[in-house]
């Protein structure tokens, strides 16, 4: 089974049996449409799904598609955390984890629980240049 198809099963099974699933009903089309097109195109960015299904650039760099609860309430849907946590055990012992890593993080981007940000401090932050020069050329003495 495709990992896209899950959108579309999920939402023909709660028709059929009469539920509806107030968390998929919630959800715009359009952001079903995103979510589905990062899932079924290959790893695509937010911004490279966005782009095709018709937001604008100003839009998707603005994040309002993400911060809305029915979008985490999708995710939290179609990408539950135990899977996740799943597919992050089972790297420690895959022989070619590559994959499965850029997978994995990117499920941890997607519900903003991993961050590129790497904030590097030390003693010489915000020190003049000067006094970390002269600090340098005391020690090469």
């Amino acid at each position: 089974m495709k990992k896209g198809v899950i959108l579309n099963e999920n939402m023909a099974k709660n028709k059929q049996m009469g539920n509806i699933d107030l968390r998929i009903e919630k959800a715009k089309v359009r952001q079903i449409s995103v979510l589905k097109e990062m899932v079924e195109g290959g790893g695509k960015t937010l911004t490279k799904a966005g782009k095709k299904l018709g937001y604008s650039d100003a839009y998707l760099k603005s994040g309002k598609l993400t911060k809305t609860k029915a979008w985490n309430e999708l995710l939290e849907d179609q990408i539950p955390d135990t899977a996740l946590v799943k597919v992050h055990k089972g790297l420690l012992a895959h022989k070619d984890w590559r994959a499965r890593d850029a997978g994995l993080e990117k499920g941890y981007k997607i519900k903003k629980r991993y961050s590129n940000d790497l904030q590097v401090t030390s003693k010489w932050a915000g020190r003049p240049k000067e006094e970390i020069v002269e600090f340098i050329l005391r020690g090469l003495d």
